[in-house]
């Protein structure tokens, strides 16, 4: 585990990130021991990530001003090296000020305590460390940008990210160090990288263009000098191009991951907005988006089921009219039939034809109406014919109450006309019957009569 010694009360504190993080919500007591807060980015521990950045600044710089731009013609080199040298000399300053700033709120760094130990956040009293401005671990009164960061352990001005690179976090008062730390770390491998393709190119094509230092006239052509001009150490060729490639590769890394920063950073001045901002509108939009995700199955799965209840409603209306259609017809059809059968039989023969009694039958089974089934009497034989009382409302009618006289023939029709209303084709068929009835001389002629409707 990694330690830090507090000088002051003589003991060992742990200083691991897991072990400085707040308890989450809901947790009334931590074992977290307390611990205190950094100063800056020389505090102990050291990050990884910073010791790997010094690294590859240190082999850059020595290859670079020691091996490849000593190779470059006299000209060209005196160029390089100021060019190159004012970058890396700037971006070694500003480097050092990101990391040595403490970026923490004024109030912090005012505290007479600042750089003791850090009480433990209680959430059973304090949901939040920071609460209208006042932060319950750093006590004091913070700015309105301000946060706690969990690896510092102190309030931030302006908080933006924490650099693991400079092992400090970055805000107001070190973000432009930081900035101008990035951009002079890319133009500085921009141009180095350059004089590498340069030696690169020149090696293959004139290697003699390499060695117009006047050292070389004493080592063969398979010999290269290395901390050019001032010590001269004797390498192969095979070392040379193994140092470009590694020197190379190793500018390429460092180039996309600053660049990409440098981009990154580029965008949110344009934005007008800090990296802390940014992330969390990214978590927002992915909540957002996760709860429209959710949604719109649900819809779906109710549109359809509505959709479909309303297509079965919708045929069960259609099925029940048309069925009520099928049964009007059918019993205006059995009654016409049946006011036929008194005055011509093979009328009544014809009218009983077109009785249909199957899709009686079918509209009863579906609806579940009661039958009643009536007789009538045709020529002393009985014949059964159903029909519907509620509709209707008809009493049976025999053929011997029906006389052949145009005045019964009449009021039967007019019977048939009020109880039913809804059939007027029908009702003009029977009244051209009745005239032909009318018009013919005696009962006899019209029972021999053919059938003219």
């Amino acid at each position: 585990m990694n330690t830090c010694l507090w000088w002051k009360s003589i003991e060992v504190f742990p200083c691991n990130r897991s072990l400085r993080r707040t308890a989450p919500e809901g947790v009334t007591k931590t074992i977290n021991p307390p611990s205190i807060s950094r100063v800056n980015g020389w505090s102990l521990p050291l990050h990884s990530f910073q010791l790997i950045a010094w690294t590859a600044y240190i082999y850059m710089t020595v290859v670079g001003f020691g091996l490849f731009i000593p190779l470059l013609p006299f000209l060209w080199r005196n160029i390089t090296y100021a060019v190159i040298g004012i970058l890396f000399g700037f971006h070694f300053i500003v480097h050092i000020t990101a990391i040595t700033v403490d970026p923490a709120d004024s109030n912090v760094r005012h505290k007479e305590n600042y750089g003791g130990i850090m009480p433990i956040l209680d959430r059973a009293k304090h949901k939040h460390v920071i609460q209208n401005q006042f932060c319950h671990l750093c006590e004091v009164t913070v700015g309105v940008k301000a946060k706690h960061c969990s690896a510092c352990n102190k309030c931030i001005a302006d908080f933006d990210h924490h650099c693991k690179w400079l092992n400090n976090c970055v805000g107001s008062r070190n973000y432009w160090y930081f900035f101008t730390s990035v951009a002079s770390a890319v133009l500085g491998i921009i141009f180095l990288v350059l004089v590498l393709l340069y030696i690169f190119i020149q090696y293959f094509v004139n290697p003699e263009e390499l060695r117009t230092d006047p050292q070389f006239k004493n080592y063969p052509e398979n010999i290269w000098l290395a901390f050019l001009p001032l010590y001269a150490v004797p390498i192969s060729s095979l070392v040379l191009l193994c140092l470009a490639v590694i020197t190379l590769l190793l500018n390429f890394v460092s180039l996309l991951l600053l660049g990409h920063l440098l981009l990154f950073h580029l965008y949110l001045m344009f934005r007008q907005l800090s990296t802390f901002d940014y992330m969390t509108q990214g978590r927002q939009k992915q909540s957002t988006n996760l709860q429209i995700k959710i949604s719109i199955p649900l819809k779906s799965t109710t549109t359809n089921l509505e959709t479909e209840q309303a297509d079965e409603q919708k045929k069960t209306f259609i099925s029940h009219v048309s069925c009520a259609k099928r049964q009007r017809s059918s019993l205006s059809t059995a009654v016409s039939s049946s006011m036929c059968i008194g005055f011509n039989r093979d009328l009544s023969q014809a009218c009983l034809s077109l009785t249909n009694t199957d899709s009686i039958n079918k509209c009863h089974k579906t609806n579940d109406t009661p039958k009643i089934e009536k007789k009538t009497v045709v020529g002393k034989k009985e014949q059964t014919a159903s029909s519907s009382e509620d509709s209707l409302n008809l009493e049976p009618v025999s053929s011997s109450e029906i006389l052949p006289g145009p005045s019964k023939l009449n009021s039967l029709v007019l019977l048939y006309t009020t109880g039913i209303t809804q059939e007027k084709t029908t009702a003009e068929k029977l009244s051209k019957a009745v005239q032909n009835q009318n018009s013919a001389p005696t009962t006899s002629e019209v029972n021999e009569s053919p059938l003219n409707s």
